[in-house]
């Protein structure tokens, strides 16, 4: 509910949002989490944060939506 709020008051809170996959996958919730990493990666596309970009990365490939680091655009 916390970070629900923290992202509906700052959408550019990039941390809260990884937060939000994080807790939809602990429950159960892989249809969202799916649409929260996509977001995530066109968001952390042109952010020079080199750390939240390679994280964002890593639960794409984790949900299986990228093939590896050849696909960091």
């Amino acid at each position: 509910d916390a970070c629900g709020r923290v992202v509906a008051a700052y959408p550019d809170a990039l941390e809260a949002q990884e937060a939000l996959v994080h807790l939809y996958l602990e429950l159960g919730w892989r249809s969202l989490a799916t649409e929260k990493v996509a977001l995530l990666e066109r968001l952390t596309a042109s952010v020079d944060d080199p750390l939240l970009r390679a994280r964002v990365l890593h639960l794409a490939g984790e949900l299986g939506l990228v093939a590896g680091p050849a696909t960091d655009r």
